[in-house]
């Protein structure tokens, strides 16, 4: 009788152990999931802000920065084509429409376009 009791206290020990690791891996799955599709978003968004920084960062990119909204876009090597200084005199201070990449949780997101005073500052 302790043999059988032995086997059926394996047998359940097995399938939850089976179970419990299906979903851990289906959890796993789905964030990974939703992190690739967050994280790799095409989604052009373009809005108005008035910069109040603008600098270099990363390896060559130029960063702009608006603190009243909490926003940090960025071009990507910038500074192999672009001016800061051209682009702090054209935008310090100024409102501007600026079209971007929603980069999920990243910090700042990737400028495809500036548009200033009906003047194109930026287009990638």
């Amino acid at each position: 009788m302790k043999k059988k009791s032995e086997e059926k206290k394996k047998g359940g020990l097995g399938r939850t152990l089976t179970v419990v690791i299906a979903l851990v891996s289906l959890v796993v799955v789905g964030m990974f999931a939703l992190g690739i599709a967050a994280v790799s978003s095409t989604e052009s968004t373009c809005e108005e802000y008035v910069m109040d920084e603008i600098y270099s960062g990363g390896v060559k990119d130029i960063v702009f920065q608006d603190s009243e909204n909490g926003i940090c876009l960025y071009i990507n090597r910038g500074e192999d084509h672009l001016s800061i200084e051209d682009l702090r005199s054209a935008l310090l201070g100024k409102k501007a429409v600026y079209t971007f990449t929603r980069c999920g949780w990243a910090k700042a997101h990737p400028l495809r376009r500036i548009v200033c005073e009906g003047r194109v500052v930026y287009e990638s």
